[in-house]
């Protein structure tokens, strides 16, 4: 057995160890180009020899020297795979053409993903989830699944929301688009890293139910135990980029036998798409939820008072920042009902890509209050400093009672209007989206930064609104 000791930092530059290692290369390489000759097959087994070797190797610097862990190689290795079939034979570019341009591709929907992320502070949100799903069970037009799930969300400056539990469902067939759906859940919630201006004691005494439902001397846990039965009628065409179609839904939570927390809540939900001419595709959605605590149990939970804003509902405002709020320091507490309406003209750019114009209106109300076009809005007044006063004692902190507010009729529409660009990513098969928003009816609303939504908002996102 013989040994080569390196001896030299140019040695261990070197790509060969010595002049015997060169040669056994070079003939692997001879054999390399000489293959395809004697085994026909060789091309298609080496092409994704060298595929797998190099996700292998770009996977090896993220993880390998950097130490980070990504779940998303495969979805960007498919990226460029599908933009390379599309460029040379729909577009019949050169292959050498079509490899350059694929690798562009699958680099800026890197960058697409990077540059959002990059804007992120903070853990959002963490789950695991093991789900199952038999869309023909026992052979027959029925669908079953199992679906258990640990997930923590973070909602800055307000509270962190830790679940686990499991959920059970069974779909059946009524006839033509219909289907009756049946879920139960069992799920245990704890609520932590509260933010301090929610436990303050002023906060809890001008809100005498705020102190329930944030589990505040509850040990932080509740029990909810729930079943949902709904009514579905789709004839929706397409479950990503509809073009024509309805969808309606009617369902509602029961919540109580084997939990700790009582409490009723139906919606219904209304989806139609119109196809227009050319391109063009017009999509309407309204919807309303409402909640409600029976059998003497206690107040709602944080978790399961309505809220609107995100991308999911008024698309320009923050998650969870329109509701009722504590009128002194403006903190989101929730309501117990909601109107939510959505606009979107469709703009078909091509099978993969959409450009949407959106209008989104929604509005939440609390017990005792109704729905309306107007709400009054009653803001703290935050007085000047005097030109003497004690450095140790801010003069403009005021007590309850001699705080002074201001009262001014607003929208209690809170609205949000923009442009979306909206890009389906093959192998993942999940949208991504660009959202860019103007809130013109924002007036009462704060952001997650607990300071007066922005009049225009940039949002990456993925999913759909409805």
């Amino acid at each position: 057995m013989r040994f080569a000791f390196k001896t030299a930092y140019e040695h261990d530059l070197g790509l060969f160890r010595d002049p015997v290692q060169r040669r056994w290369y070079a003939a692997l390489l001879a054999g390399v180009v000489l293959l395809p000759l004697a085994i026909p097959a060789y091309l298609s087994d080496m092409s994704m020899v060298f595929i797998y070797g190099l996700c292998g190797l770009s996977l090896m610097v993220l993880a390998g020297y950097t130490g980070l862990v990504s779940l998303g190689h495969a979805a960007f290795l498919g990226i460029g795979a599908y933009a390379h079939v599309y460029f040379t034979q729909d577009l019949g570019l050169p292959w050498i053409v079509s490899v350059a341009l694929a690798a562009v591709a699958a680099a800026a929907s890197g960058v697409l993903v990077g540059l959002p992320a990059l804007r992120m502070t903070g853990v959002y949100l963490t789950i695991a989830t093991l789900a199952f799903t038999e869309p023909f069970l026992f052979d027959r037009n029925m669908t079953g699944s199992i679906n258990l799930y640990r997930a923590d969300v973070r909602y800055i400056n307000q509270f962190t929301q830790r679940s686990s539990g499991g959920v059970i469902g069974l779909g059946y067939p009524l006839g033509g688009f219909t289907r009756l759906f049946t879920n139960y859940s069992y799920e245990r919630v704890r609520v932590t890293e509260i933010n301090t201006a929610y436990t303050d004691p002023q906060v809890l005494a001008r809100n005498p139910f705020l102190r329930d439902s944030l589990l505040i001397g509850a040990n932080g846990e509740r029990i909810i135990s729930k079943i949902t039965p709904s009514l579905v009628h789709n004839t929706v065409d397409q479950p990503i980029f509809p073009n024509q179609g309805v969808r309606y839904t009617a369902a509602i939570d029961l919540a109580g036998l084997g939990g700790n927390t009582s409490f009723y809540k139906p919606s219904l939900e209304g989806i139609w798409y119109w196809r227009q001419k050319g391109r063009l595709s017009l999509g309407l959605r309204a919807l309303t939820e409402y909640i409600h605590s029976y059998a003497n149990s206690r107040d709602l939970p944080i978790f399961q008072k309505i809220f609107l804003g995100g991308e999911y509902s008024v698309r320009g405002f923050d998650i969870r920042s329109i509701g009722p709020q504590d009128a002194n320091t403006g903190l989101i507490l929730g309501g117990n009902k909601s109107l939510l309406f959505n606009v979107e003209q469709n703009i078909n750019i091509m099978s993969q890509l959409r450009v949407i114009l959106f209008y989104d209106a929604g509005q939440v109300r609390d017990v005792g209050q109704s729905f309306a076009f107007k709400e009054t809005l009653k803001q703290r007044i935050v007085p000047d400093l005097p030109l003497l006063y004690d450095p140790n004692v801010d003069p403009r902190v005021l007590g309850p009672k001699d705080a002074l507010f201001s009262e001014s009729s607003v929208s209690a529409f809170k609205t949000s209007t923009g442009v979306e660009v909206r890009l389906f990513m093959p192998v993942i098969n999940v949208p991504f989206r660009l959202i860019f928003a103007y809130n013109p009816q924002r007036a009462g609303v704060l952001a997650n930064t607990l300071q007066p939504q922005k009049a225009f908002q940039f949002r990456f996102a993925v999913g759909t609104t409805f």
